[in-house]
């Protein structure tokens, strides 16, 4: 059975260490478009919508060319509306969803403190504040 794994949380909260624990070799997430040829970070607010488009489309292509079982993808999707688009591929393309968001309780200076991308304390409260709960989701221990 084929099978879409969804890791949520804010960020710095571990979601692409949780990724790499998955077994598989199709991670993905939105961050990568913003990486470098010499594997730095360069995140461009103006250019996050294309980075999400770039993630789906890059997964869709993957459920669609390589069929693999297993795929994950690790983004934020702080509010349902952002794994739809996700959900709807798998459903189309065969695929079981599981959801599994990082453990709680988030500390918005913690984060901050320990998220790569140096994404501001500011924005992970925001996104602590706007995190919407998804029914079935599996917290991660």
């Amino acid at each position: 059975m084929k099978e879409l794994v969804i890791i949520r949380g804010p960020s710095g909260s571990g979601k692409t260490t949780a990724a790499w624990t998955q077994k598989t070799i199709h991670c993905f997430e939105a961050d990568t478009f913003f990486m470098t040829n010499t594997k730095d970070y360069d995140f461009r607010h103006d250019l996050l919508k294309e980075a999400h488009a770039w993630c789906l489309g890059t997964l869709a292509n993957t459920m669609f060319v390589d069929s693999p079982d297993k795929i994950v993808v690790s983004n934020t999707f702080i509010t349902k509306w952002e794994m739809q688009p996700y959900l709807d591929l798998a459903q189309k393309m065969g695929y079981t969803v599981k959801v599994y968001k990082t453990a709680g309780p988030w500390d918005a200076s913690t984060l901050a403190q320990r998220n790569e991308h140096n994404v501001p304390i500011d924005v992970i409260r925001r996104q602590i504040a706007k995190f919407e709960p998804f029914d079935g989701e599996i917290e991660l221990s």
